[in-house]
């Protein structure tokens, strides 16, 4: 059984949104902590900007894979719409 991702986006520096719920970064790993106890399988999308500067993509994600999800994979799309294409790798080059 596959299980539905946790999905949150990340459309400027220090604002993250969650199940229609705007947190900053404390308040998401939080509330990230109790999913991943509750739900201990589910991986997490993480979904940002295309505008944010990567040191600070790469930041957040360093913060949440201490969580221990399972998975954490990161796309990158345009703010308002557009196609969202995964990052071809996290741990990439950063430009």
């Amino acid at each position: 059984n596959a299980v539905d991702p946790i999905k949150v986006s990340m459309p400027r520096a220090g604002e993250y949104h969650l199940d229609g719920e705007r947190y900053d970064l404390d308040g998401l790993v939080s509330r990230l902590i109790d999913e991943h106890m509750s739900e201990p399988e589910r991986r997490l999308v993480l979904r940002g900007d295309q505008k944010l500067p990567y040191s600070e993509v790469r930041t957040v994600m360093a913060r949440l894979q201490r969580i221990g999800l399972p998975g954490l994979s990161f796309m990158v799309g345009e703010r308002h719409g557009g196609d969202t294409t995964p990052d071809a790798d996290a741990g990439g080059e950063d430009g």
